[in-house]
């Protein structure tokens, strides 16, 4: 009896020595509200912090006609998260002296068309190219096998979308063409680069092609919204997706990726600056993306990502080096902002990086506010005009892609309210934030501004809703049983 009532008295010492910084059913209750809200299957979530895992966690389920639920160690598409792989290996070639970032590509692949001779490595790591995207041109989907030469061929009859160097348009075709490169320089395929240069090393033995005819043990199943219906999505095709989104992979084999970046293995400290260092466009702006990796800050909190859509996944792995905090998220629905539900989660390890609702000040200069708005209705509503917008933002907007991009914009139709909230400095550019209300929403749009006054750059982002109601339970630790 003694002995029992002793290990129980230790039981309960040791459980208060946990760590109490997050509820275990807050993370719960945010993503079960979520994949309600967004209709999302299955969902597994990895936390890591200070370099350990304390958090895998399965949701919702992995394929639902036979009812299966979703298990922590399957394995989902992350789609274009799969650039920092290619990434990481073209560095390495920087490195080896086989590449430069300044290179023509045409000096390593001599049957580029003519057009393109003067793209550089750098404009293709860092989607300046001016490249057409050929995920938008009907022949060549991602869900269908694709012949790389016939698709560059055909994208080599195109103009380019704008003068190589000049604007920011993300685009896979660069990363097919860097998939190219680095089978040029390694003399292997592209799959045996990436598995002998990164997964063998670090032991990655779960991540795989996104091959669909091959019997993969632990792959979720793939689902997609059609209007109003969940319906099975088809597939992500190998050709395809190539370097710019061909791995599967599950959370145990992200968290060993993660590690390496947060180990700087594989490159120099001076090589992963450059990949984490935000693109300075001539015009003097800036785009959040460096070289394979989207970069920014949140809340004044350092922020390194790269998420991915592919042919019925979603996923992410979202880093906040200086936090030693990274969480990855992988969805069996596309398309999901995965990114989005990752900051979710760390907004709760990290209270720190919710974003308080700015008040409303006096607009210093409320003419600007008045052709900021009408800017506004202006791209809303597909009108572009010169008088308004700078180039590097009119060239990529015009664009296949980019017009899928501003139909994402029609959230902020019927402004029934614009006011101003003030001036924001990040370590990469300086945005003037107004407050524009519409009948459904309140959002805080960033608007970056050139020296001439026209918007080189626009961030709408939804102001908060309340929080889903937490379950009355009492706090526990960091990990889930």
């Amino acid at each position: 009896m003694k002995s029992a009532l002793t290990s129980v008295c230790c039981l309960l010492l040791a459980l208060t020595l946990l760590p109490t910084s997050v509820r275990a059913d807050a993370i719960d209750d945010y993503l079960n509200s979520e994949m309600t809200r967004q209709h999302i299957p299955g969902l597994v979530l990895g936390v890591i912090r200070d370099g350990k895992l304390i958090r895998k966690q399965a949701y919702g389920m992995a394929d639902l006609e036979l009812k299966l639920k979703t298990e922590p160690d399957m394995l989902f598409e992350i789609g274009s998260a799969s650039k920092s792989l290619t990434s990481m290996v073209v560095m390495m070639l920087v490195e080896e002296g086989k590449v430069g970032l300044e290179d023509p590509i045409a000096k390593h692949l001599p049957d580029t068309p003519g057009m393109w001779k003067n793209i550089t490595v750098r404009q293709l790591l860092n989607h300046t190219s001016g490249l057409p995207e050929y995920a938008t041109i009907p022949e060549f989907t991602i869900t269908e096998e694709i012949d790389g030469k016939k698709m560059l061929d055909a994208l080599g009859k195109m103009p380019l979308d704008f003068a190589s160097g000049t604007a920011f348009s993300y685009t896979n075709t660069g990363f097919f063409l860097l998939g190219l490169l680095i089978e040029k320089e390694t003399g292997k395929s592209y799959e045996d680069a990436i598995r002998e240069r990164i997964l063998t090393p670090l032991g990655m033995t779960h991540t795989v092609s996104c091959d669909p005819y091959a019997l993969t043990p632990g792959r979720a199943s793939r689902y997609m919204m059609l209007g109003p219906r969940l319906v099975n999505s088809p597939s992500t095709k190998p050709t395809a997706a190539f370097s710019a989104g061909l791995w599967l992979s599950n959370v145990e084999d992200m968290t060993k990726w993660d590690a390496a970046l947060r180990e700087q293995k594989f490159l120099k400290p001076a090589s992963y600056e450059e990949m984490w260092t935000a693109l300075r466009l001539p015009s003097g702006g800036r785009r959040p993306y460096g070289l394979g990796w989207f970069v920014g800050s949140m809340s004044g909190h350092r922020v390194i990502w790269h998420p991915g859509n592919s042919g019925g996944y979603s996923a992410t792995l979202t880093r906040f080096p200086d936090d030693n905090l990274s969480v990855i998220v992988l969805v069996n629905l596309y398309p999901v902002n995965a990114d989005g539900l990752a900051r979710g989660v760390a907004q709760r390890y990290l209270p720190a990086l919710k974003a308080a609702v700015l008040p409303e000040q006096t607009d210093p200069d409320p003419e600007r506010g008045k052709r900021l708005h009408a800017a506004l209705d202006k791209l809303v509503a597909g009108d572009l005009s010169p008088d308004l917008f700078a180039p590097e933002m009119i060239g990529p907007l015009s664009t296949p892609r980019g017009k899928m991009q501003r139909q994402g914009l029609t959230a902020l139709k019927n402004i029934t309210h614009f006011g101003y909230v003030g001036i924001e400095q990040t370590p990469n550019v300086t945005y003037t934030l107004y407050r524009a209300i519409t009948p459904e929403r309140t959002f805080t749009v960033r608007f970056a501004l050139l020296p001439d006054g026209k918007i080189s750059d626009i961030l709408p982002q939804m102001d908060p809703l309340p929080e889903p109601q937490a379950k009355p339970t009492a706090p526990v630790g960091e990990t889930k049983p």
